[in-house]
């Protein structure tokens, strides 16, 4: 039996091809296995050069020639297994025989579930973590078959007791069906049987758990803007040292200020999210939302340029993150727009995310301390996060609607105003925003009026 790589002859549906591994015997038909591995045609050595199929036009050809490699030994080894039991193996059986011992491993084939659909670099990364934490927890080597009603529902016990909130425990059960779907649907099993065996036929949503919309009050965000700031940094050997809590209060207010921005969003800001005068200072922010891709333009008050004032470059290139967090020379630096980011390729999402969250994570953990120190109280005994620096933007915009307060031209502002400053993607978001801080402020001030605790 001989091996050889190559391509498949056409693209799918989204103009991409895969590599295969063809069988030959003399005598026999040849059979062509499937890897998971995808490129674009343009990216193809036609020449197909031992160990450089894939062009130094691809930007990562060195890893996925390594991975045709890795790919083409496990084939090979596989194949020269049955021939040892059976000689007289044609291609055709060695191609069958190894599908059927692999398929229905569901690690080697979550790549394959992508394959019906297309969809952002983001939503990937995020299911393949979500999948990798479910075969962590049940084991590499699990199969199709062994995922049964039983293991789901020890699954959700396991999130639970974790910690995970109910929201989050639907989203990872709603990819792992997705997954158990899509694998089945890759061996050819009739839609009509997956259906009628999935193990997920039972499942039913986690009602969520309403928690305290965290929030401050105008007095306690004026004394965070009015104390002084120590946002300089030290330089020890190879680190660099910040004051993390003055820092965590710059973040937390920078969000609020500017329209209740999310902290994901701040941290990868850039200078040119920003219009400037003829001074070079910020005059309007306008930037598109990660997480829904809505698009903000609001204008930069005085308040918010003397904030910006403490850490903004005037003269700094466009493209340079305003703030100190993200390296600038990463290749994760490279994708800028919306777009861009939706379809960074998994490592360099990975990279960008671990940075994102490691920095987030350390804010937060800051913020603990700054509501010590400035003895902040909030609704329900609601943490001191970042994203109370958009619920309490909220909250300013929805009294201001409660109270019937106008701008300059006169006219009142309204739910679609605070739809549009928020980001949501409909004013039911919005409504049911404002609904639940309602019904909040009402129960706290039932409680002090009847001296319940």
């Amino acid at each position: 039996m001989t091996y050889n790589v190559e391509l498949t002859d056409k693209p799918d549906k989204r103009g991409i091809h895969h590599v295969m591994i063809r069988l030959h015997a003399k005598g026999q038909k040849p059979a062509r296995i499937q890897t998971s591995i995808e490129i674009e045609a343009r990216h193809w050595n036609t020449k197909k050069t031992w160990g450089k199929w894939i062009r130094s036009s691809h930007p990562h050809a060195g890893e996925v020639n390594n991975a045709i490699i890795a790919t083409y030994n496990k084939v090979k080894k596989s194949v020269e297994e049955y021939l040892a039991f059976d000689p007289f193996l044609t291609p055709k059986q060695g191609k069958a025989r190894y599908e059927a011992s692999a398929i229905t491993l569901l690690r080697a084939h979550m790549s394959a579930a992508h394959q019906f659909v297309d969809l952002s670099g983001v939503t990937k990364a995020t299911r393949n973590r979500q999948w990798a934490a479910f075969l962590r927890w049940a084991g590499e080597d699990l199969a199709i078959e062994q995922i049964t009603p039983q293991l789901v529902e020890d699954y959700k016990n396991k999130l639970l007791a974790d910690g995970k909130a109910p929201l989050t425990i639907n989203t990872y059960m709603a990819n792992l069906r997705v997954l158990y779907e899509r694998v089945q649907k890759a061996r050819n099993i009739p839609k009509a049987d997956i259906l009628a065996k999935s193990p997920f036929l039972d499942w039913e949503k986690l009602p969520p758990t309403q928690m305290p919309k965290g929030r401050l009050p105008a007095a306690a965000i004026a004394k965070l803007l009015a104390t002084p700031f120590d946002l300089g940094s030290r330089r020890v050997r190879s680190r660099t040292f910040r004051n993390y809590p003055d820092w965590a209060r710059w973040c937390w207010l920078a969000c609020h200020l500017q329209a209740g921005m999310r902290i994901g969003d701040l941290i990868r800001s850039r200078y040119e999210w920003y219009e400037v005068n003829a001074e070079g200072q910020p005059v309007r922010l306008r930037y598109q939302m990660q997480k829904n891709g809505k698009w903000i333009s609001i204008p930069v008050s005085k308040q918010l340029q003397a904030h910006l004032g403490l850490i903004w470059k005037a003269g700094s290139r466009p493209e340079t993150y305003l703030l100190p967090f993200l390296d600038n020379q990463a290749t994760y630096a490279r994708y800028r727009s919306y777009e861009q980011m939706r379809s960074m390729p998994p490592t360099e999402f990975k990279q960008l995310k671990s940075r994102l969250d490691s920095i987030t994570c350390q804010l937060n953990l800051s913020l603990k301390q700054v509501a010590i120190d400035f003895n902040l109280q909030l609704p329900g005994g609601a943490s001191f996060t970042n994203h109370t620096a958009r619920h309490s933007f909220a909250d300013k915009v929805r009294l201001a609607i409660k109270n019937g307060k106008t701008d300059a031209k006169g006219r009142a502002v309204t739910n679609f105003d605070a739809k549009e400053l928020l980001g949501h993607t409909d004013m039911k978001t919005t409504e049911m925003y404002f609904g639940e801080m309602d019904q909040e402020w009402l129960d706290s001030a039932m409680d002090a009026i009847t001296g319940d605790d």
